[in-house]
């Protein structure tokens, strides 16, 4: 059972009417996940969060200021011990959060999975983090943190070689310096396998090949990385990125990826053999995604359709897929009928790809997506006028979105009739096969008597 404090905002009424001090036992002692919003005008009702606290919730998510979480930080462990998720959201800090966040982490043994915000995990909170015996997944959410730093704060990565033993999944939103610096070191987390970056800054392509060769180097175990320059620098500069193959070389030869997502504000200049090669060297993908939130101008977009070919023919279990792709541009290979996506697809993910004729494109990805497969594009629904784009651009944006809607239904239509033809042929052959072997079967019989 889960509960968010919006749905349940008229109960809050009802009893803060009945009681004039905080309450002290819990209201909704079923419930095992709980989430909390507040915003600064209603953090003096946070005393009330305590109805939702009890000894067997397991997950608890609470969006506060500081000076509301003052009211439940400490009560926390003390109510619900045996919490193994907890997720802390807070728009500003002051002094004492910091220690309540440690006595938290100290006191919850349980704990597995915690996420806060950015400015929150100061390099105390991630030393009591890094001790905890437990801990899997360590999370800083950015949304609506303008500055990662609070001044005065310490936020240096420093562990010892026994720290963090359980950890398989970490999320930071960093600078590339301060990423870089932690990796030169021999901090090494033995046990992570997903490694999930928010840059705060973009970088060239030297500086992003040179971090690429650090994760690879002290991290060889990692499955999953996400390396995004998109979340806090969306405005694009208005010209492709200078990202080449050769920025991805190090991960090619040292790592083997299940999952892999780059995502960049400026378009990216690759050809289909050389995102090609990408698929072949990593043949485990479950999730690929490249470049996919940039908006490209036509003349931007160099990836075309036959792309879409080496990921089918290379990678058996991928599920994920988002690339942008020209479809005005000739397809640098023609599906064959034997490069088809596997069973375990899911999601092909076009984003805001160029897009002239629905049916062109209909007819070739039909060829090559299983039936269950979802097209996903950008809709248009979301606000343009930010973007920086031009206003051809944004005009160019819009009619893709309808075109790309149109494709998705002759997809629909084209992969059924595919599926239906390519059974008929299954039971033609069958027929046949049938046939042959009743003949053969005749045949010898023939043979039989003529010899007896």
């Amino acid at each position: 059972m889960r509960a968010n404090c919006r749905h349940l905002a008229r109960c809050l009424l009802v009893y803060s009417r009945r009681w004039s001090c905080c309450p002290t036992r819990a209201l909704f002692p079923l419930l095992h996940e709980v989430e909390l919003r507040f915003s600064q005008k209603t953090s003096s009702q946070q005393r009330y969060s305590f109805l939702f606290l009890h000894e067997n919730l397991k997950s608890f998510s609470i969006a506060s200021d500081a000076q509301g979480l003052k009211y439940i930080l400490r009560s926390i462990p003390k109510m619900s011990p045996r919490l193994e998720s907890i997720k802390i959201i807070c728009s500003n800090s002051i002094e004492s959060t910091s220690d309540d966040l440690v006595a938290l982490v100290t006191e919850l043994l349980q704990l597995r999975e915690i996420t806060i915000s950015s400015h929150l995990l100061s390099t105390t909170v991630l030393l009591a983090l890094a001790k905890h015996p437990r801990i899997a997944t360590v999370c800083q959410d950015s949304k609506d943190v303008t500055n990662a730093k609070i001044p005065g704060t310490q936020y240096e990565y420093r562990f010892a070689a026994t720290d963090f033993q359980s950890l398989n999944y970490l999320r930071l939103d960093t600078a590339l310096d301060d990423l870089t610096r932690w990796l030169y070191s021999d901090d090494i987390l033995p046990s992570l396998s997903r490694l999930h970056v928010e840059l705060r800054d973009k970088a060239p392509h030297l500086m992003v090949r040179d971090c690429f060769s650090q994760i690879a180097r002290a991290l060889p175990r990692i499955v999953g990385l996400t390396f995004d320059m998109y979340t806090h620098n969306k405005a694009p500069s208005g010209a492709p990125c200078d990202v080449t193959f050769d920025t991805f070389v190090p991960l090619l030869k040292r790592l083997s990826l299940t999952s892999f997502i780059f995502d960049h504000p400026d378009p990216l200049a690759l050809s289909d053999l050389e995102v090609g090669r990408m698929a072949a060297m990593w043949p485990v993908l479950a999730t690929f995604s490249l470049g996919s939130s940039a908006l490209y101008s036509d003349p931007q977009s160099h990836l075309t359709m036959g792309v879409l070919l080496s990921f089918a023919e290379n990678c058996y279990h991928l599920k994920t897929l988002s690339l942008n792709i020209n479809t005005s541009l000739a397809p640098s290979r023609e599906p064959s009928g034997e490069s088809v996506f596997g069973h375990y697809f899911e999601t092909l993910n076009v984003g805001c790809s160029p897009i002239r004729d629905a049916h062109v494109a209909s007819r070739f990805l039909a060829q090559i997506l299983p039936e269950k497969a979802e097209i996903t594009s950008w809709d248009g629904g979301a606000d343009i006028s930010n973007t920086g784009a031009s206003k051809a651009l944004k005009s160019a944006l819009i009619s893709r979105s309808a075109l790309w809607l149109e494709a998705r239904v002759w997809i629909k239509t084209l992969v059924r009739a595919r599926l239906l033809q390519e059974e008929r042929i299954r039971q033609t052959l069958a027929s046949l096969v049938s046939r042959l072997r009743v003949l053969e079967s005749e045949n010898m019989k023939l043979e039989k008597e003529l010899f007896c």
